[in-house]
This record gives C-alpha cells, structure tokens and sequence, in this order.
C-alpha cells in the first residue's frame, strides 16, 4: 500500500509473522496433501474470475503488481490492491465504508489464515483448478468461511472494513523467471501471476482501464533481477536464505526497480539498515540499474523523495555478481563522497 497510514488493518503482529512464516515455508499451498478434498483439486478447465472482489461502482483506485512500500513492501509486492477509501492525490477516508467482498470466481477454500478476534482480518486462498489459487486479504469473513467450503462465484464471503483489500493469483505452471536466487522467496512469490487477466470480458477491460499504471501493460511485474547487475532485489548479507520473507527480515530488504505505477521511472526502495525506510526516486543523470555492473566500480545515486524534496546520496558498488556494498549519505551531495566502515554488503 501507499504508506504505513494508508494499510489495511491486519491484526496482531504474530497474524503477520504466522504468515510470513506460512509462506516462507510453502506449507500453506504447496503441501497439496493437506488439502481438503474436492472436485477443484482435479479439475483442469481454465480458472476465470467473472465477478468484481468489490462492486465496481466503490472501486476508488487499483494497483498493478509490483507495488513498493517500505518496509513491509520494500520489494514488489506479489498482489495488487483494490482500493475503496483512498484515491491518488487525496487523504484515505476514515472511518472506511464497510462493503461487502464477493469471491471472484469459484473454488474450495484451502486455508485461512485469521488475526485475532472475530472481526479481526483474514487471508483466504481458494483453489480453483488443478493448478491456479487465488487469495483475498484484509478481508472480516463470514462465519460460515471454514477451510473445505465450497465457494461459487459471486458470493458474499465476508466484509471490507479498510481502505483496500489484497488480490493475488497462484499459478502452479507459470514459475517466474526474474530471481537471481529463487530459493530467498516463497511458493505464493514464485507462482505470482496477474490477477486482472483472469476475468472475464467486459469485467476485464472495465478493471483494466482503472489500473493507475502508465503503460500499454496494466498488470505489472515483480520479478527483475539480472544477474550481474544492480537491478532487483537484494537482502542484507545477515539474512539466511530461509528467513527471508521472514518479518525480521522485511528491514533488511533493498530493492531497485522500476516504479510500479510508473514504469519508465527508477526507483531505490530502502527497508531499513542501510538507512531509514523509504521510497526514493534518482536523478534524471543518474546511471540506469541495469548498467551497473563489476566493472562500474564505485557508483553515486542521488536519492530524491517520489514528490518532493531530497534526502542525500547513495553508494552502490557490486563486488561480484551476487554481493553489493551499500552506504547511504543523508543531506550529502558530495559526488567524490567515499564508502566509510559503516558500509553494508547485500546478497542475492
């Protein structure tokens, strides 16, 4: 989401470390064996969306794949949003309008996974064939939701009580490609497919032309690393492989990649460690992160706010094609600026 203000509730801090936890691991999808049985564990026709998760007439913004919004989405984030309250350019809307989520086509309910209280949030995949899952988030359920239901489409399943909730798409046959290092990320990150293309026409098209997203492709991406460049993502080199997605990790994330709403605009995404978090945006002279490689040697980025205003410098320099050293220079302007002890090496 756009920042910390604007994110849906989502319960307690154990509901996200659960979660994390979830998919890091893969048992939450991945395991099939644990999944209740029916005739959608089988079926192989194509998985299509024919109704809106929200009544298209509340839809105030969507938002492509890809979105970054440190720390908890310091890389791109494997789903899109489906805003209710909150428009670009303008302050949410608090308290938010409750509405009713319908299920965006039909399926089995895999598993749940529910903050504390009643009337908590939850996330909740269903499977829809033998190979797509889908799962909505920041959703209050209805009680009669339980791990084994059948959901048709259509069908009230709970209620929104945020500014937006979470759509996202597991597709078991279409592995992504752009991880240096696939094995830093979970099942529900590797399998990420674009929710829009799902539905059906004209629902379809009518969700597209509201994608806020400046380019001919309205779905986005997440997947951006090039092996020996600066471009994708990069994790502290004290996170282990296993943990991290892991929330003690989230800080330790740093990303450069391409904006999600503006895809022709760079953008360094900072989860904590090396600096504050934030979003920056470099300079127009700046190099592209796709030319940075070994032999660039030491590099400068001027880190500017997405708005307004400037922040300082970063050096970047790859000391080989899986490890970086990051420092950050607040309020620095200083091109011949130089890395101190307190640089940080990142791996892939």
């Amino acid at each position: 989401m756009k920042s910390n203000s604007l994110k849906a509730t989502t319960g307690s801090a154990l509901f996200c470390a659960l979660f994390a936890v979830c998919l890091t691991i893969g048992s939450c999808g991945e395991d099939k064996s644990t999944e209740p049985k029916s005739p959608y564990e089988e079926n192989t026709d194509p998985a299509i969306f024919t109704v809106s998760p929200v009544a298209i007439d509340k839809i105030t913004d969507l938002e492509p794949l890809g979105a970054m919004n440190p720390s908890g989405h310091t890389i791109p984030t494997d789903h899109v949003y489906f805003y209710t309250s909150w428009t670009y350019g303008q302050q949410p809307i608090y308290p938010a309008e409750i509405l009713p989520v319908y299920a965006p086509g039909s399926g089995v309910v895999t598993w749940i996974l529910q903050g504390d209280g009643r009337d908590a949030d939850a996330k909740i995949m269903l499977r829809m064939n033998k190979w797509v899952l889908y799962y909505l988030d920041h959703v209050v359920l209805d009680s009669a939701i339980k791990v084994g239901s059948i959901v048709t489409a259509g069908q009230i399943i709970g209620e929104s009580r945020g500014i937006a909730i979470d759509l996202g798409v597991v597709n078991e046959q279409a592995a992504l490609t752009g991880f240096v290092n696939p094995l830093r990320y979970g099942w529900q990150t590797l399998y990420t497919d674009s929710p829009y293309k799902y539905f059906s026409e004209p629902l379809r098209s009518q969700l597209y032309a509201m994608v806020r997203r400046n380019a001919v492709d309205k779905d986005g991406k997440i997947d951006y690393d090039v092996p020996g460049t600066l471009i994708g993502n990069w994790f502290h080199e004290s996170v282990e492989v296993a943990e991290s997605m892991m929330p003690p990790a989230w800080p330790k994330h740093l990303a450069f990649c391409p904006d999600s709403n503006e895809p022709e605009e760079m953008r360094i995404s900072i989860g904590g460690t090396v600096s504050t978090p934030g979003k920056f945006k470099p300079s127009p002279t700046d190099p592209a992160f796709t030319d940075v490689t070994l032999q660039s040697g030491r590099v400068v980025y001027h880190l500017n706010y997405t708005e307004f205003g400037y922040f300082g410098i970063m050096l970047v320099q790859l000391l080989d094609s899986l490890h970086l050293k990051v420092e950050v220079f607040p309020n620095s302007t200083d091109l011949n600026q130089q890395f101190t002890d307190n640089a940080k090496v990142y791996s892939r």
